[in-house]
């Protein structure tokens, strides 16, 4: 008998109708059997209890679940008929409420629109439209406050007039993303964080004036008592190249003012004191900077924090904006969905009482997953009758904290159910799934990483050990340390990440191919799990490479929710030929591309909304795309649509409305991802496939389960401690560009500091819970793969410390595999001569002999005589250089990547703090904005599909040799691009000619070489991509 089969009985009712009257709140761990129990619960309500299913709702919290858990009970019911009620029952099930909690308000919102104040025919929003609606509202905003009459009368002049201002201290992009952030949590207030500690910026300005004056004169000093024979002093030739131009073309009023602005222009090089005749200016000068950039540093960051209390501040105007705008449009967006129903229950006691009348039965499932207006809607749909609650959930995995999951609203409301006087807390502890070996490992070491202790009450929680059930067998379980060491001998220098992690990747398939050998495994045996899903698209070009089945649940090969929704708004428009919001997403399309005639025509024909949805796919190119990709998942998809739309067409008694509600859900809200993360992630139109690896995320994992997981390097790291939600006061601590924890420590914020530190706890306490989860996905083996130079040791830190099993590890050096690397044709096709990446012009003394009657590209078309007098930088040389290093990052990063998410104005930042040579500030601004324009251009898209891409690579041809920057190799063709910093301002076609000159001998040194068609063009850089 199982130990815990009182409690199941208590569960389900199966030995006491009492039990189906009692609130209770159950604690099931993976494999525990609650969608079990909560069938078994459903079948004896309707057979003991008389409750038709319409009386009923049962929530979860995706649309996966919920359909899974409608087919549970479907089968149940039908598998006893014989039982009282039951028969009913079965008929009546569409008229229960067997959904998520989005899809549940939403019914709410359209059966009481009058009563909720929307319009009774308001559409439902995808993200797409979403996200233009905010960023036209925010357009609407900078119009209407720039209009003097419209401000004057508007009731929110004194925003208007904050707005502008705000306009002019900060980025547009970061009062976005702030605006977005707290409406996005809309239900909550947003912390004013308190300045009254931070220095008052005058002073600053005053400090940071005093500084710059000083730093003015003792730079000319310094400049003009170089001794003679010195001047390759390093310090002396910096400032020839930038700080003396600067110098000599200012006041010092000017200089001062130019500082106070932000283009800083102070530059402190190494340099040698004995160089100069005062041998203390150098020493003195250093000081000064230091002095001077650490109180502009505060007074930037002291801006950041004044400029978050100001966006607090003009944030309802913000909002009202929008929500005037949704009215004019006639739509709510899904945050919508809880935030409206919720508001209302609020404050409405007789809409309260109205729904409360409805429903004997409130069952939430995976109730760990709860946000704040999800348990306050649950316990208005009881109302004080208690009795009808039922929850349901596994602490252990609650990992969506980033997507406003919180595991103290669990915690809150089991001690809340505990308290009551026919509450009951229970706990499920038979594990139906695992091996007792797994069960060993899990209750040996999470009862020691998952403790509740007192500091962290609210956001930490026990391990109860759970039973192997009898029926599982006792099979042993495998857990392995693989030490990976991604770098070579043969490296000179310390290797781009572009190159490191292909290396890591091929580490990790090479030995899935020596397990499946060794240990007759099938590829479908293996789960590689992925903390972030930035690196998957590397793990399935290695594993391809090796011939290994693979499935990324990430890829390109499969559709992007973008793609998805925008399908769905053709088969929308199929099913409602008129509807006129359809048609405008349809011709606004940028995957769809129907002519408008066209597409008339086939919505006006009489057949099946489905047929209309094929033929629009055929006209759109759709399918052709499909047919080109060489894949079957496009062409699978659109039979799955169709197919998924009839399913959903029946099953909701032919309500097409309620039908495309659902199908859009299935695309958007299935997913425990925020808005935000939303646009980056696929559509699963399969989990996993008995042949393949299949690559995923440890979030996108549960419920699932392998023979082998492997726990992935890549991305390892913890999540930002970047919000905090107050639970006592329902205050938030919203993630926004203009916070961090480094700020508050470096401004010394007290409270904002505080609650960095509460937010670094929570997130602690969920890497624990992430790691139980990765690890209870594997049935026989868990590998975990840690970084040889510790840069995941954050992360797994919490497994090692407490499990003795992976204090020892396998060794896997990238020396070992070298050899077999470099003949992969993905990452090495050219066979060019000594191919490799990152070079400088030192690797040329390597790859040719100078003795040889080689003559560099450069030489050869040398022609001094055109550059005279060319209007060009002060510092052109330096700043073409390091141009040229920022490409080099940017197009491998973007290639192994598979997308354009670059922070560019970080990258830069950190490539120069790294530079030896100071460039002018309005250069690296410069710089910023080329870089932006790069990846938005054809070119980048270019290098993302590309099938190889190289940087920097040196070549030996019969006569010349020379670097080039960047070849991007398709299936046909070989593409080289010379990158040119050059302005062009004068003698622009003279210099243009004389480039290509130079890309033509390259292009004629690779066409011998490669065996394919090799093109080659100069890109300038800063003259339009």
């Amino acid at each position: 008998m199982l130990k815990d089969k009182k409690v199941r009985d208590k569960i389900t009712g199966s030995q006491n109708i009492k039990d189906l009257d009692a609130a209770q709140f159950v604690k099931a761990g993976a494999g525990a059997g609650k969608t079990s129990s909560i069938k078994d619960r459903v079948l004896n309500l309707v057979s003991k209890a008389e409750l038709s299913p319409e009386r009923m709702v049962i929530i979860t919290y995706t649309t996966k679940a919920a359909n899974e858990l409608m087919t549970r009970v479907r089968e149940t019911l039908e598998a006893n008929l014989e039982l009282p009620n039951v028969e009913e029952a079965l008929a009546k099930l569409t008229d229960g409420k067997i959904s998520t909690f989005h899809s549940f308000c939403y019914d709410l919102l359209r059966e009481y629109p009058i009563e909720f104040c929307i319009d009774p025919e308001a559409s439902l929003a995808d993200e797409q439209t979403t996200e233009i609606m905010l960023e036209n509202c925010f357009a609407l905003m900078e119009s209407e406050s720039e209009d003097d009459q419209l401000r004057k009368e508007s009731t929110y002049a004194k925003e208007m007039e904050s707005f502008l201002e705000l306009l002019v201290e900060t980025s547009v992009e970061n009062l976005q993303k702030t605006f977005l952030a707290f409406y996005q949590n809309r239900d909550l207030k947003p912390i004013e964080v308190d300045t009254s500690e931070l220095i008052e910026m005058s002073i600053l300005e005053e400090s940071i004036s005093k500084g710059a004056k000083r730093y003015f004169h003792l730079a000319l000093e310094l400049y003009d008592g170089i001794i003679p024979g010195c001047e390759d002093d390093k310090m002396y030739v910096h400032m020839n190249e930038g700080l003396k131009y600067l110098l000599d073309s200012m006041s010092e009023s000017e200089f001062v003012e130019h500082v106070l602005e932000g283009n800083d222009g102070l530059i402190v090089k190494k340099g040698a004191q004995k160089n100069y005749s005062n041998k203390e200016v150098l020493k003195e000068l250093a000081e000064v900077v230091k002095e001077v950039k650490t109180a502009a540093a505060y007074m930037k960051n002291a801006q950041d924090i004044l400029n978050y209390n100001a966006a607090l501040k003009v944030y309802p105007y913000f909002e009202s904006t929008v929500e005037e705008y949704k009215a004019l449009y006639g739509f709510i967006d899904f945050f919508d969905c809880l935030y409206l129903v919720k508001k209302k229950l609020d404050s409405d006691a007789h809409l309260r009482s109205l729904i409360q009348k409805r429903f004997d039965v409130i069952i939430i499932d995976e109730f760990q997953d709860s946000d704040p207006m999800q348990s306050a809607i649950a316990f208005h749909l009881a109302g004080d009758d208690t009795n009808k609650l039922f929850f349901v959930g596994d602490p252990k995995q609650s990992i969506y904290g980033f997507s406003r999951a919180d595991i103290s609203i669990y915690l809150e409301v089991m001690d809340r159910m505990d308290a009551m006087k026919n509450g009951e807390v229970l706990e499920l502890t038979t594990n139906f799934r695992s091996s007792g070996g797994l069960l060993d490992f899990i209750n040996t070491n999470f009862s020691k990483i998952l403790t509740r202790s007192e500091e962290r009450r609210s956001v930490s929680v026990d391990y109860t050990p759970m039973d192997k059930c009898d029926k599982k067998k006792d099979g042993a379980f495998i857990t392995s340390n693989w030490l990976v060491d991604v770098t070579s001998k043969k490296d000179k220098t310390k290797a781009l990440i572009g190159v490191t992690r292909p290396r890591e990747a091929y580490m990790v398939a090479a030995n899935i191919q020596r397990m499946m050998k060794e240990q007759k495994l099938s590829a479908g045996d293996f789960l590689v799990l992925f903390k972030t899903g930035t690196a998957m698209e590397l793990y399935e070009q290695a594993l391809r490479q090796l011939d290994i089945p693979v499935v990324n649940t990430k890829s390109k090969n499969f559709l992007k929710r973008g793609d998805v929704i925008q399908l769905l708004n053709l088969l929308a428009l199929s099913a409602f030929p008129k509807e006129k919001f359809y048609r405008h997403l349809v011709e606004n399309s940028d995957l769809l591309y129907i002519d408008e005639e066209k597409l008339s025509s086939v919505l006006a024909t009489d057949v099946s909304f489905e047929m209309k949805f094929r033929t629009l796919c055929n006209l759109s190119g759709f399918v052709e795309i499909a047919v080109e990709s060489n894949e079957d998942t496009y062409l699978q998809f659109i039979e799955n649509l169709c197919n998924m739309a009839r399913a959903e067409y029946v099953a909701n008694n032919y309500d097409l409305k309620r039908t495309f509600h659902n199908l859009f859900e299935k695309a958007v809200n299935d997913s425990f991802f925020s808005g935000i993360k939303l646009n980056d992630e696929t559509v699963h139109l399969q989990t996993k496939k008995s042949n393949a690896v299949t690559l995923m995320t440890i979030h996108a994992s549960k419920g699932l389960e392998s023979k082998v997981v492997i726990l992935s390097a890549h991305e390892a790291g913890a999540f930002k401690d970047s919000q905090y939600v107050k639970r006592e006061t329902n205050e938030i601590l919203a993630e926004t560009p203009f916070l961090s924890a480094k700020k508050a420590e470096e401004l010394g914020l007290a409270q904002l500091s505080d609650l960095y530190s509460l937010a670094g706890a929570k997130r602690e306490e969920e890497d624990k819970r992430v790691l139980y989860v990765a690890v209870t996905r594997a049935e026989e083996q868990f590998i975990c793969i840690s970084k040889a130079d510790g840069s995941n040791k954050e992360f797994l830190n919490i497994l090692m410390e407490h499990s003795p099993e992976f204090v020892e590890s396998e060794s896997l050096s990238f020396d070992d595999y070298e050899a077999d690397f470099s003949k992969l044709d993905n990452f090495n096709k050219l066979h060019l001569k000594d191919l490799k990446h990152n070079y400088d012009a030192k690797v040329l003394d390597e790859v040719i002999s100078l003795t040889d009657v080689s003559v560099s590209v450069s030489k050869l078309i040398e022609n001094p005589e055109l550059f005279k007098n060319i209007e060009g930088r002060r510092d052109g040389k330096a700043f073409g250089t390091f141009t040229h290093l920022v490409m080099e990052y940017i197009c491998l990063m973007i290639f192994n990547q598979k997308n354009v998410e670059i922070d560019t104005e970080k990258l830069i930042e950190k490539l120069y703090a790294d530079y030896e040579t100071t460039l002018l500030p309005e250069y690296l601004k410069e710089l910023q904005f080329m870089a932006k324009g790069f990846l938005k251009s054809d070119l980048a898209s270019d290098i993302i599909a590309a099938k190889a891409v190289h940087t920097e690579i040196p070549f030996l041809a019969d006569s010349y040799h020379g670097i080039i920057d960047l070849v991007v190799e398709s299936e046909d063709k070989v593409r080289v691009i010379d990158f040119k910093s050059d302005l062009l301002k004068s003698k622009k076609d003279e210099i243009m000619g004389h480039y290509k000159k130079q890309v033509d001998l390259y292009v004629q040194a690779l066409g011998e070489q490669s065996g394919k068609e090799v093109v080659g063009e100069c890109l300038y850089l800063f003259g339009g991509l």
